[in-house]
């Protein structure tokens, strides 16, 4: 199971799968503002800190597993144009899920 949640207001929010109740592991760093999944694929889009650049990250459900660190099992930045033709090629889930910018 994973969540997005906020530290310390709307600008950290991050994904992260829940290990046990009130624990979690990172998975998408601050600040995600989108996000859609289906039973493999967990997909976010992240804005950074000079609030232009936009990224695309691809979390293999299927793979994760609380030993697993983010990078073992999330691909990514991708930009739009990369990001666009691996959710073609994998048959991504569409964003379900958008979260206010600021």
């Amino acid at each position: 199971m994973y969540e997005v949640h906020s530290i310390d207001g709307v600008g950290n929010r991050t994904l992260a799968k829940i290990i046990e109740p009130g624990a979690t592991i990172g998975r998408v760093g601050a600040q995600v503002i989108a996000i859609g999944f289906n039973d493999k694929y967990l997909i976010a889009k992240r804005l950074h800190e000079d609030k232009i650049t936009v990224s695309y990250y691809i979390v293999d459900k299927t793979r994760d597993g609380i030993y697993k660190n983010a990078s073992e099992i999330t691909e990514g930045p991708f930009n739009q144009e990369a990001f666009q033709k691996l959710k073609q090629e994998r048959k991504l889930p569409e964003f379900s899920e958008q979260f206010t910018q600021y």
